[in-house]
């Protein structure tokens, strides 16, 4: 098989962006924060701070006392996102990007002569000396592979500032040495099941067959897993954006900085929801980033859709792990790729008394299991903003 995806990395993006912007916070350990108290959440950290420990998810507080010499940084998300549109546009004219993932992932398409190992090589190289020509510290990791998976697994395998190529002839050897939460898709949850399957490493995994893989997922998600795994190429599943469920979102017309700020002021309070609506909304000081859609949710489910007591839940995008908190009675299932999101539910499950397990927390590649009575589907204001000024 050819190689079809160049993938980009970023490396500690936010802490590199203030890097950039400070010179004089070059050469130490950074971390970003939104909020600038003690029990405020690391967002983000450089390869110095990783080093000494400090993990995205950490506290302040601890993290300071991981590493006494840390720069803690107030984030600002409009740098990063300025920055951002001058990274791709760098990229752009060394190769076409095809996709941007995320603020700090894009992905670029490797066709004709760009699909030779040297050729690939070259242009990858390209990019790294534009990027160093612009700053001496926003670096990234490159990967190369059959396909946009592989390729993004790549840029995990040699961080910061790495270049990794996958060929065909490569696989599956070549990921041997990794760990099987290092691939992507693979969380707690799924690796517990794996290992109940006997598979305690990636060399086994490979070994797999796709009948197995598919048992193992619960269905189709897991013969897509062999294929991306082995190289093969993976239409993407095609979505469309709807409600589903009982759930609701902010119209596309509020999608804005005005709308947001006027959504959060017309939803009743999260006191009011707990005291006077009926939901058990457990808020204690450790519950984070209570905001517009998950109130809008809530009012919602307690005015026109209160589920019964053995409902069964699942929940979408859950960004800090309120509304796991909030209808953790229920022992909801919650769907997220972020690892920042499922330590962040975990510290605030912790925080309110609560055990880990009664939630279950899933990837995008695990299959929920069972049939819902509600799904809600949570688009939180930063990312409908962040979306916009992307595209």
């Amino acid at each position: 098989m050819q190689l079809r995806s160049l993938f980009m990395d970023m490396n500690g993006y936010f802490a590199s962006c203030e890097q950039h912007l400070q010179p004089e916070l070059r050469g130490r350990p950074v971390a970003v924060t939104p909020v600038l108290v003690r029990s405020g959440c690391c967002i983000a950290a450089n390869h110095a701070a990783k080093k000494c420990g400090v993990r995205v998810g950490c506290s302040v507080e601890e993290a300071r006392r991981i590493c006494p010499s840390i720069a803690i940084v107030k984030s600002r998300p409009d740098e990063y996102v300025r920055i951002h549109h001058k990274l791709v546009e760098m990229t752009e004219e060394c190769m076409h990007v095809e996709k941007v993932w995320s603020i700090d992932e894009w992905e670029c398409p490797l066709t004709g002569h760009w699909r030779e190992p040297e050729r690939a090589l070259e242009v990858a190289r390209k990019i790294k000396a534009r990027l160093a020509e612009y700053s001496p510290v926003l670096r990234c990791s490159i990967g190369i592979a059959p396909n946009q998976w592989l390729a993004k697994v790549a840029t995990d395998m040699r961080k910061p500032d790495g270049l990794v190529m996958l060929r065909q002839e490569d696989l599956p050897q070549a990921l041997y040495g990794m760990k099987l939460r290092d691939i992507c898709g693979i969380g707690k949850r799924m690796e517990l099941r794996l290992n109940q399957s006997g598979i305690h490493s990636v060399e086994q995994l490979c070994a797999l067959p796709m009948e197995h893989m598919r048992v193992i997922w619960g269905g189709v998600f897991g013969e897509r897993f062999y294929l991306q795994l082995h190289g093969h190429e993976v239409p993407p599943i095609v979505t469309r954006r709807s409600q589903i469920g009982h759930s609701r979102v902010l119209p596309p017309e509020l999608r804005n900085r005005e709308g947001v700020r006027a959504a959060g002021t017309l939803l009743p309070s999260l006191r009011e929801l707990s005291e006077e609506r009926g939901i058990d909304v457990r808020a204690r000081e450790l519950l984070r980033a209570w905001d517009a859609a998950d109130e809008y949710l809530l009012n919602y489910l307690a005015e026109d859709g209160k589920p019964p007591a053995d409902a069964r839940i699942l929940i979408l995008n859950d960004t800090f792990g309120a509304l796991a908190v909030a209808l953790n009675r229920f022992r909801p299932q919650a769907i997220s790729d972020s690892y920042l999101s499922q330590q962040a539910t975990r510290m605030n499950l912790a925080g309110n008394g609560l055990a880990e397990d009664s939630v279950s927390l899933l990837s995008s590649l695990e299959a929920p299991e069972g049939v819902f009575d509600q799904v809600l589907i949570k688009v939180p204001k930063t990312l409908a903003l962040l979306e916009d000024q992307l595209i």
